[in-house]
């Protein structure tokens, strides 16, 4: 699950507004779906995991979401049953960054923002190149590293949970 402190930097670089329509590719247990719906017309949710697929569906019941939609599949070979949205949120690419980036490149609003997170320099490193490559503008990034406070008797170690980069493009108008 993407963490609380992670999610609410993510949900601050997708901008989102009450009409957008927003893709969540790589959904998990639809933490970020769940969030992106609180705001968003609709949102689409796209997972290949059954344990993944399973989480997202109790969460969406969990909030009473009402609009959004869960697709079963890998993206992009799945039927988004829309054109154009307004915000898109990687959260797993399973290797795919090229052809989700060609989808996004025609089917994301100008002026639309897409956002992913990764924990593996690779896939930042592409990512980063790909939003340069189509040229996406106010491209930003940002490197966490979040610990959180652990009992350790009466004292307070701090645990740290793996560092994560959280990318940012804008399509240009």
């Amino acid at each position: 699950m993407t963490k609380s402190e992670v999610r609410a930097v993510t949900m601050s670089k997708l901008e989102l507004a009450k009409e957008d329509i927003m893709l969540d590719i790589g959904s998990g247990t639809g933490s970020v779906t769940v969030e992106g719906a609180f705001i968003c017309k609709k949102v689409y949710a796209v997972e290949t995991k059954k344990e993944a697929i399973a989480l997202t569906k109790k969460n969406l019941n969990h909030f009473n979401i009402k609009n959004s939609e869960l697709i079963n599949g890998l993206f992009p070979n799945v039927d988004i049953p829309i054109d154009k949205v307004d915000a898109i949120f990687i959260g797993g690419s399973k290797g795919k960054l090229k052809e989700i980036f060609k989808w996004t490149d025609k089917n994301l609003n100008a002026g639309g923002r897409i956002v992913a997170n990764f924990v593996t320099l690779e896939n930042t490193v592409e990512f980063i190149d790909l939003l340069k490559e189509y040229k996406y503008e106010d491209i930003d990034i940002t490197h966490m590293q979040i610990s959180k406070g652990k009992n350790i008797a009466s004292y307070t170690m701090m645990q740290s949970n793996n560092p994560i980069y959280i990318i940012k493009g804008v399509k240009k108008q």
